[in-house]
């Protein structure tokens, strides 16, 4: 059996992210080293997602509103998530409800709680609509 270094590795320039062989499904880490890649607390998001997140240089000391249009399916709005401050609003938009359901299905997965009720207090948002029209003031 492979060790895990030999083909999963620490991306040097991207904090918190490894890479696989270009080759692997995510399955192929339970095939070879016996264990779930979300035992491992790992989700899947291509670098180009996680690039514009960093872009953002989201500070994680002061609350923020940060929207991502066409969310679906997830994975940046996660990292957005794990990136912002307390008191910060992470709006995820789609305007297909069915695209949107696999967003809650990728949250849901990975213990992002869904607060939509409490708009107020909570950080994380998710709008079947509209990306071109949609506004700040919808909540």
């Amino acid at each position: 059996m492979q060790k895990m270094s030999e083909t999963i590795h620490q991306v040097t320039w991207l904090p918190n992210f490894v890479a696989l062989p270009g080759h692997w499904l995510l399955s192929d880490i339970e095939k070879t080293f016996a264990v779930s890649y979300k035992d491992l607390n790992l989700y899947p998001m291509d670098i180009s997602s996680a690039l514009p997140v960093l872009a953002l240089n989201i500070n994680p000391n002061e609350p923020a509103k940060i929207l991502d249009l066409c969310c679906c399916p997830g994975g940046k709005l996660q990292y957005l998530r794990e990136a912002a401050g307390d008191g910060s609003f992470v709006i995820g938009v789609d305007i297909a409800e069915m695209r949107l359901n696999v967003c809650r299905s990728l949250l849901h997965r990975y213990q992002s709680r869904m607060h939509v009720e409490d708009r107020r207090k909570k950080r994380l948002l998710l709008f079947n609509c509209d990306g071109c029209t949609f506004s700040s003031t919808a909540f």
